[in-house]
């Protein structure tokens, strides 16, 4: 859960994805190999519900309940991660209200530098430690309110501290090892060491299936351009791949909806600059419209709006029994166009 103050909306949310080339960067014997890399954007909704307690196994204790937790850490995390990992992870936790389940904080690299006494570099080589241990998850920004400039990352924390993995239980000494067979029996006798530590690439690629390609300051321009037109209908028509193209439809729509019944006040006032596209495969109907606060409205499903009436002129416009609405801003309709190009 997201911090009550926090404006989400001001900031692209993004990870970044290799895209399995290479660039060479630096001068004569010192040019290195750089994997190139893209950004994808992640709804901040998905951001949200993602679970890292799921991730592996967890002890038995959550992050507001300390017994054993620190213990836990201390000793048998610290020989793997390392004592400074454990204490910005604790940081880390300072900036989150438990108490109202909040478990994503935004502070400044700056900050954390401060706080370590550490440089830039280190802080982030430790973050990366913390998030291949399922500890946490670092989520990039950029600011939409200051042309698009890359701020401090968002961090998603883990509210339950993992058990160790199979693995990582024997890099212990013979020592802790030992200590550790007893904890397993007093505390949690009910689990099993998982062999391998749970690879947090899994929960990486599961954000990235649910992203998008960001597009570009001079692409977002275009279509801002396009959007406040007169043409807007004749370039969607021109980006639509040619499998559907031809159900894109906007005074049939209206139509249709006037033969179902629905009055002419209502239509004027909801559905008069509407436009709708069938994707067969899916039987599913995209539905695009000027603005957001429409949007808001007809989402919601409420027969005040008209939906009913909607379904059953839809249904005669595509000549289908099921359909599936899905609704989109004509704004959100390109950017998803253009991402998928």
């Amino acid at each position: 859960m997201k911090p009550v103050s926090y404006k989400n909306d001001e900031f692209i949310h993004f990870i970044y994805k290799d895209k399995g080339e290479f660039v060479q960067r630096g001068k004569g014997e010192n040019k290195k190999d750089y994997p190139k890399k893209e950004k994808i954007e992640i709804p901040f909704n998905e951001i949200e519900k993602m679970n890292l307690n799921k991730n592996g196994e967890s002890i038995p204790y959550s992050r507001n309940n300390v017994v054993n937790l620190e213990r836990y850490l201390l000793w048998y995390w610290s020989p793997i991660i390392g004592g400074e990992a454990i204490i910005l992870f604790l940081h880390l936790w300072e900036y989150c209200n438990q108490d109202e389940g909040v478990d994503i904080c935004y502070p400044k690299i700056t900050e954390l530098c401060e706080k370590m006494g550490k440089s830039r570099p280190t802080i982030n080589k430790i973050l990366e430690t913390l998030e291949e241990n399922n500890f946490l998850v670092v989520i990039h920004r950029l600011n939409k309110e200051s042309n698009n400039r890359e701020t401090s990352p968002i961090y998603k924390l883990r509210q339950t501290v993992p058990l160790l993995s199979k693995e990582q239980y024997l890099k212990l000494s013979p020592k802790l090892r030992a200590k550790h067979d007893e904890y397993m029996q007093k505390f949690v006798n009910d689990k099993q060491l998982e062999y391998f530590t749970y690879d947090v690439n899994e929960t990486i690629e599961t954000l990235l299936s649910k992203g998008d390609k960001i597009i570009s300051k001079s692409a977002r321009a275009k279509i801002e351009e396009i959007i406040n037109s007169e043409k807007q209908t004749e370039h969607l028509i021109s980006i639509l791949p040619e499998s559907i193209r031809l159900t894109l439809k906007r005074d049939s729509l209206l139509d249709a909806l006037e033969r179902v019944g629905m009055s002419k006040p209502m239509r004027d006032t909801f559905y008069k600059d509407m436009m709708s596209i069938y994707i067969e495969e899916t039987e599913t109907v995209h539905l695009l419209v000027t603005d957001n606060n429409l949007l808001e409205l007809l989402s919601n499903e409420t027969s005040s709006f008209g939906i009913d009436r909607l379904f059953s002129a839809l249904q005669i416009l595509y000549n289908i029994k099921n359909i599936e609405i899905e609704y989109y801003t004509i704004e959100q309709y390109f950017y998803k166009l253009m991402k998928s190009n």
